[in-house]
């Protein structure tokens, strides 16, 4: 018997080790599965956070992009609407301007070869009359009359000459005016093509923006795509992380179970010795104890009556209360239930749970 129970006590120690090897596995297991999921957890978060970071930055940056080209087309549109009208307002009044020069120096010509044909005429009489022998009237009266001719005509020369110079200077004046209103006209040109040359560099500008908006809006895009994605990988691994949890819940529970176990493998392991002990003590002596030597339950200590008849274990002969001996084993060929004590029934049924197990132990 001091055999089996040695033998039973060597295979307890080695399971208990081998529960406390596995107890610290599960330890190590459930301390990695903790550190990847916190690695994990704080891998996510801070990826979520650069993206959201990097999302509102650019929403802002193509709000304010949008709002500059909204403003610079709408202002490119009125300068350019400004600069057409004044170019045709420009065009038209160099063109009037164009047609009262060519007039005008129309007329100037006109008037110059007129008064050079007078001046010829002028000459050419001026020259027959040098020429011409003079007959002068031989009476007074006609000689009078003569004079007051002479005098009219030379007075009508000297205002039709004077109404052709009059007229000349006009003409002239209105050339000069002509000329200097042209001159505004195509400076007033040359700066409306200056501000078309702006507002087309401008417009270049405004498309360069919306290129650039619209560089803005495929990285929007794609970074809406990432953002699924990253969702996708949230939900992912919100799921891994729950089966981590889960796992470790698990462990955890394993944990504390191989813990119960092995702490009820150390008990089974000191009561095993205690009671190898006494059994090698009790080798020397008669196993079934006399109703007179006992007063009192060796496992409870609770004190034992003596006007009854005392119970014994019928395996090892000791003396128990009627609560410590409440387990029963078969005994015989016919099977006969038989009252024994927790340990020789922990013996006896090696797939009973140990007697100083209240329960069986949990599994996840």
């Amino acid at each position: 018997m001091c055999a089996n129970y040695e033998k039973q006590l060597v295979s307890e120690q080695s399971k208990a080790e081998a529960a406390r090897d596995r107890a610290n596995m599960l330890d190590q297991a459930l301390k990695q599965a903790t550190e990847e999921l916190e690695g994990v957890r704080s891998v996510h978060d801070e990826t979520v956070r650069a993206w959201q970071q990097a999302r509102a930055a650019a929403h802002d940056h193509a709000a304010e992009l949008a709002a500059a080209a909204a403003r610079a087309d709408h202002e490119l549109q009125r300068r350019a609407a400004d600069a057409d009208r004044a170019s045709q307002r420009a065009l038209h009044h160099v063109t009037l301007l164009t047609v009262d020069r060519e007039t005008l120096q129309k007329k100037l010509d006109s008037l110059e070869r007129d008064n050079a044909m007078l001046m010829g005429q002028y000459i050419k009489m001026a020259d027959e009359m040098q020429n011409e022998i003079i007959d002068l009237p031989d009476t007074v009266e006609e000689l009078q009359e003569h004079t007051l001719r002479l005098r009219e005509q030379l007075i009508f020369c000297q205002i039709g000459r004077e109404k052709a110079h009059e007229a000349e200077n006009e003409l002239r004046s209105q050339l000069l005016d002509h000329a200097t209103l042209f001159r505004q006209q195509e400076a007033e040109l040359a700066s409306l093509r200056t501000q078309l040359t702006n507002a087309n560099e401008q417009l270049e500008q405004v498309a360069t923006e919306r290129e650039q908006m619209r560089e803005l809006a495929d990285k929007l895009r794609t970074s809406t795509d990432l953002t699924e994605q990253l969702l996708e990988d949230k939900k992912r691994l919100q799921a891994e992380m729950l089966e981590l949890r889960t796992r470790v819940s698990a462990l955890q529970q394993e944990l504390d179970n191989s813990e119960k176990v092995q702490q009820d493998f150390v008990r089974l392991s000191q009561s095993l010795q205690v009671q190898l002990q006494r059994l090698r003590e009790a080798e020397c002596e008669v196993r079934w104890q006399h109703d007179d030597d006992v007063s009192e339950c060796p496992e409870c200590h609770a004190s034992l009556p003596t006007n009854k008849k005392k119970v014994h274990c019928r395996h090892c002969g000791r003396i128990f209360c009627a609560s410590c001996v409440s387990g029963t084993v078969p005994a015989g060929p016919r099977r006969v239930p038989a009252r024994v004590c927790a340990l020789c029934r922990t013996l006896l049924q090696p797939h009973a749970p140990p007697y100083f197990s209240t329960g069986p132990p949990d599994h996840a």
